[in-house]
């Protein structure tokens, strides 16, 4: 609890920082960035921290109960590292883009929604709505692939 309400001060005190001249949709994407990064915090702890626990563990119970055939595991490890790590560093290059994608949809939602009376006026719905969903489709696109990569990673990478 403690931890959460740090990190929600921490963020405030960012945004009283941002300068006058910034506007609202640009406050609402750093707000949402920034916490997007905070949750993946938790990813970050996994692939640091425990990830390379698990295949040290895993290496060792494969040469203690195969004996010497076990160490067909850490060979197989090894060769297989550099792809994983080619992949874990695509997945991030596709998580920011999903971001900016996100940054693109939210400011123009931000904008639809503080200026909703001119929208009203000159009967802008339709064009607008069409422009939020033609960004959420790229971003939505995105994701369904990185969903795709997701699975097969985790069905035939250790």
């Amino acid at each position: 609890m403690q931890v959460q309400t740090a990190l929600l001060a921490a963020i405030f005190d960012k945004l009283t920082r941002v300068k006058d001249t910034v506007n609202k949709s640009d406050i609402v994407v750093l707000t949402s960035t920034d916490v997007r990064r905070l949750q993946s915090v938790t990813y970050n702890f996994f692939g640091f921290v425990v990830a390379p626990l698990q295949i040290v563990m895993a290496m060792a119970t494969g040469v203690y109960i195969l004996g010497i055939a076990g160490y067909s595991i850490i060979v197989g490890t090894i060769a297989v590292t550099p792809v994983a790590w080619v992949v874990c560093y695509r997945f991030d290059a596709i998580s920011e883009c999903i971001t900016r994608f996100q940054q693109q949809r939210l400011r123009a939602l931000t904008e639809v929604l503080q200026g909703v009376a001119l929208v009203k006026q000159f009967a802008l719905e339709k064009t607008l709505a069409s422009t939020v969903k033609a960004l959420r489709l790229k971003e939505l696109k995105v994701c369904c692939w990185l969903l795709h990569v997701h699975v097969l990673c985790t069905c035939f990478l250790p």
